[in-house]
């Protein structure tokens, strides 16, 4: 990022010619993803030399209209934290604050889904917050969910369900999910790093 790279001039003295900022691609599962808002796959048309997805998207809705629907089941979003499962990335201060949420709103309270980690680093995470903790009461019905390691499609996929993104990393070299999120239209509730 531009600030990294003011960073390494000013504290390491590198000369600015030998920086490259070589950007942050957004794969486009991000702004294209494999489902729709109700759950049915979107169908793909490749451009004439089968190389892109991107330019010639055919969105289908045949199979699931939204007037027949008579409720709205289908609006109900989550919180979501989408990232490492790591000491600096403040999952912990996150299930910590939903919990004092809930506590407080009980029933109009979104569910909180944690995606990312392996599950021995959910397990570590589980444990160590278990003693103050009690997660395992909201675990049970649903409310907080860890979703585990994802790939991008399943990630947008899960973004069509997603209320905010809640990120709350003590630092971050760029932000790469921040960036993937605002670009499936998710809110992002952050802190100011990275």
């Amino acid at each position: 990022t531009p600030s990294e790279k003011e960073d390494l001039i000013k504290l390491y003295q590198i000369n600015q010619n030998k920086i490259i900022i070589p950007g942050r691609p957004v794969s486009a599962d991000f702004l294209y993803p494999s489902h729709d808002e109700f759950g049915n796959p979107y169908l793909f048309r490749l451009d004439k030399d089968n190389s892109s997805l991107q330019s010639n998207i055919v969105l289908k809705f045949d199979t699931f209209k939204k007037d027949s629907i008579v409720s709205n089941w289908w609006n109900k979003k989550a919180f979501m934290y989408c990232g490492r499962i790591a000491q600096n990335k403040g999952v912990d201060f996150i299930v910590e604050a939903w919990i004092k949420l809930k506590e407080e709103c009980t029933d109009n309270c979104p569910s909180l889904w944690i995606v990312g980690g392996t599950l021995a680093e959910i397990e570590s995470l589980r444990l160590s917050m278990k003693s103050r903790l009690n997660i395992e009461i909201y675990e049970a019905c649903g409310d907080i969910i860890w979703w585990g390691y994802l790939d991008q499609r399943g990630i947008s996929t899960l973004y069509l369900k997603t209320l905010a993104l809640i990120m709350h990393s003590s630092y971050e070299p760029g932000g790469r999910v921040i960036i993937e999120a605002l670009a499936a239209g998710i809110p992002v509730i952050a802190t100011p790093n990275g």
